[in-house]
């Protein structure tokens, strides 16, 4: 093992997030997409940061419009940081990854996996 080496795969870090996130909210920071797995500032973490998930499956509520998700569709986070399958003027952050198609509407629950930073 490297001595310089931090984390061993990376999945599970610190991130900065604003005050009052709450666990269980996708995010994006940077180039990084995340889910929060603490609320800021409990846990062991300092205030403005909490423990996240870069590489997970969660069940996060997605906006699905012009048609069902299917497995391995793209889903992207929008600048108000809302999950959506349109990817016009958004940025890709995770896979659906359920095999049954999910229903069009707001806030569908779908499974998604959280993809490595992008930009």
């Amino acid at each position: 093992m490297a001595q310089n080496e931090v984390y061993r795969h990376a999945q599970y870090i610190k991130a900065a997030v604003p005050q009052g996130t709450p666990a269980g909210v996708p995010m994006r920071v940077g180039a990084l997409n995340f889910i929060t797995v603490t609320p800021e500032g409990l846990d062991g973490n300092y205030e403005g940061e909490a423990s996240a998930d870069v590489g997970g499956g969660f069940t996060v509520p997605v906006t699905v419009a012009g048609g069902p998700l299917s497995f391995g569709q793209k889903v992207y986070i929008d600048a108000d940081g809302d999950l959506t399958n349109v990817a016009t003027n958004n940025t890709w952050w995770g896979t659906y990854i359920e095999t049954e198609p999910t229903p069009v509407g707001a806030a569908v629950p779908c499974v998604v996996k959280v993809e490595s930073a992008t930009v």
